[in-house]
């Protein structure tokens, strides 16, 4: 997919996705509870961490998956709570796009059946756009409480 904003995506792996990965990590103890996990090439943990770094020294993309407590249920509580980023299912445009793939293209899939394709009930997956990461980041702590009463 390309960008509905030539140089935009340019803009958001040197500018935001560092900042995003770094805010995202350590949003607070008690919203860390909700997320499974976090996963993008420039994490230490990723094991195409170093190649990532060597093919892509400026940052390797502003896209980003993390997983959320519930699975398919939790996903779609993150999702539908949303009010700044999108639920799209392209990638590369100058808004922030989220997608939880056990709810949309991958919703016919059970759970084994997902895995099989590479994905997961709890996935998110962010498409990082050029908004204040402060908006981003608040919108997606809405995700998460959202996450904490469709689960409790």
């Amino acid at each position: 997919a390309t960008s509905a904003y030539p140089g935009t995506s340019r803009i958001v792996c040197s500018a935001i996705c560092p900042k995003i990965l770094y805010d995202f990590r350590f949003i607070g103890p008690s919203d860390c509870q909700k997320q499974v996990w976090v996963n993008h090439p420039n994490l230490p943990e990723n094991p195409t961490c170093e190649i990532a770094k060597e093919l892509f020294p400026n940052g390797a993309g502003s896209m980003l998956c993390f997983g959320v407590k519930g699975g398919r249920e939790g996903g779609a509580a993150f999702i539908n709570s949303l009010k700044l980023s999108s639920n799209l299912a392209n990638v590369g445009d100058s808004r922030t796009l989220v997608l939880h793939p056990a709810s949309t293209t991958h919703s016919r899939l059970d759970d084994d059946a997902m895995k099989a394709s590479g994905t997961s009930p709890d996935l998110i997956r962010v498409s990082v756009g050029i908004e204040s990461i402060k908006d981003i980041i608040n919108d997606f702590k809405t995700g998460l409480k959202a996450v904490e009463k469709a689960t409790s």
